[in-house]
């Protein structure tokens, strides 16, 4: 570099030598004529006006204080008042789109892989769609994050999508005109579609419920149903409470331990009528043979043939069931699922990105769903999913933003030895937030949480520049110029490198801004 300064200053001294080749020579001229022309351009009318405006700004600098802060002011509105809206990521696309498809418990197989295979019949018609992967009977993890699982309820499709910039269409399109060609299908309990697209996995809403009491969670989980229910922004609401199959279930009543008999002895009983009894293994070659002694078939799935059975006492004297036990049927739960010792359901759905933004739609809505369970004695609403993880976010960028403040203030009073400048250079990092406020405007994104990690970075570039023009300043001031002079002085000494920092730095994101793959849409907002 410093080679070609003093080559710089040797042509403007001595003139350019002329080359031997024609082709150097022209260029040669070229680079001339445009060196005469940048210099003219910046020396004798930018530089003129930008010292004319500084002067004025300084000279009036309480009304340039309230014009840039006014500027602000009014650009932070724009956060608040939601024209630019904040998400965590944005999740509007997708190259890769997981379909889970859940039936309730206890569906055969068959029937899950036949649903299955309706979903891939229709996603193979879709000309947006290059490939798809289905199976039934498994639920894999494409996160890695071990949450594969089989069972004979449960299925699923990956769909892969052409690339963002080879379709017309966004993966949330591709996904609803899959559920319009289904359409609703009784038998399945829930199907959720959810594209790859980089940020935390899992349904845009997520409301959990803890409490003691089975049936106040079931009617707290009815309740926010409906009013998730009436938002047309939300859709594919349901819930992991998995219910089981129907189920007899047998007391003892008060009498029956006076005959002899146990809830151990009672129940092998039940069962050894129902699913049989091994009498004996015949050891083969290969492998053994169990004998199975069964009820006949029409016995055994009829519950009133159950109900008229009879039991036997130790002593070996049959007793009729009904005479020593109480059945009632019901229905158990599949899974159970506990947060902090209490059991938990959660209810999940899904937001339509264009009609809503699902992080501000779930801040307005806690307080509401709060007020529609605070009635039901012992149930409490937690934060899970996508809510937890933003607020987790927000809670730890503030901290980490001022301490990086804190330490980029110490370094400053250090090389200052002073305690006002430092603040003075660090006063430019809030102004920043004007260009990238209005920039996220312009380009009509919204803005992400890295956006937040790209204002870090610009708050360095900004700190940088203002340290060099503070130096500069005090180099000024101890040559003997007045406040007002150092301050226009370094305003002009400065101006040439600022801008070429920040030209360089437009023109080198300038290809990525412009790319419309899948990957520079999920980095643009940086």
């Amino acid at each position: 570099m410093g080679h070609s300064l003093r080559k710089v200053d040797e042509i403007r001294a001595n003139g350019r030598k002329e080359h031997r080749f024609f082709l150097f020579r022209k260029i040669s001229k070229i680079e001339q004529r445009y060196d005469e022309w940048r210099d003219h351009t910046v020396t004798n009318k930018i530089l003129p006006a930008y010292e004319r405006l500084l002067r004025k700004s300084v000279r009036y600098r309480y009304i340039t204080l309230a014009v840039v802060t006014s500027i602000l002011i009014v650009s932070l509105g724009m956060i608040i008042s939601g024209r630019l809206q904040f998400i965590l990521f944005e999740t509007d696309d997708a190259e890769t789109v997981n379909i889970t498809i859940t039936m309730p418990i206890g569906t055969p197989l068959e029937q899950t892989a036949e649903v299955v295979k309706k979903y891939e019949q229709v996603c193979l018609d879709i000309p947006e769609i290059n490939s798809t992967f289905a199976m039934a009977g498994a639920v894999s993890d494409l996160e890695g994050a071990g949450g594969d699982s089989s069972s004979s309820h449960v299925g699923q499709l990956i769909l892969e999508l052409k690339g963002a910039e080879h379709r017309d269409r966004t993966s949330v399109a591709i996904q609803d005109e899959i559920r319009d060609r289904v359409g609703e299908l009784p038998s399945v309990k829930n199907v959720r579609m959810e594209g790859m697209s980089g940020g935390p996995s899992g349904p845009a809403l997520t409301f959990t419920v803890v409490g003691d009491s089975i049936e106040q969670l079931d009617h707290a989980v009815v309740r926010i149903k409906d009013v998730l229910d009436d938002y047309e922004a939300i859709y594919g609401i349901g819930d992991d409470s998995d219910r089981g199959k129907r189920e007899l279930r047998f007391t003892l009543r008060d009498g029956a331990s006076e005959l002899g008999f146990t809830r151990f002895d009672l129940g092998r009983q039940i069962q050894g009528a129902v699913f049989g009894l091994e009498a004996f293994t015949f050891a083969g070659n290969r492998e053994d043979i169990d004998v199975r002694v069964t009820l006949p078939p029409r016995v055994r799935r009829s519950s009133s043939q159950i109900e008229n059975m009879y039991v036997f006492t130790p002593e070996g004297t049959p007793v009729p069931l009904t005479e020593v036990v109480s059945i009632e049927e019901s229905q158990a739960y599949a899974t159970i699922r506990r947060l902090d010792r209490k059991r938990a359901i959660s209810v999940q759905a899904d937001v339509y990105r264009e009609l809503e933004n699902p992080d501000q739609l779930a801040a307005k809505l806690r307080p509401i769903l709060e007020e529609a369970i605070s009635d039901l004695h012992g149930v409490q609403m937690v934060q899970r999913g996508r809510q937890k993880d933003f607020a987790d976010s927000m809670k730890s960028l503030p901290v980490g933003m001022l301490v990086a403040s804190g330490l980029i203030y110490v370094v400053l009073a250090w090389l200052f030895a002073s305690f006002i400048q430092p603040i003075v250079v660090m006063l430019a990092i809030p102004f920043a937030m004007i260009g990238m406020i209005w920039g996220h405007i312009i380009m009509g994104t919204s803005m992400t949480f890295l956006s937040m990690i790209g204002f870090i970075a610009l708050a360095g570039i900004v700190v940088n520049d203002s340290l060099i023009f503070m130096e500069f300043f005090n180099e000024r001031r101890r040559e003997g110029l007045d406040v007002f002079d150092a301050g226009v002085a370094t305003g002009k000494a400065r101006f040439r490198a600022i801008m070429l920092t920040t030209i360089t730095t437009v023109l080198g994101i300038t290809p990525l801004m412009l790319e419309t793959s899948f990957q520079a849409k999920f980095l643009i907002p940086m």
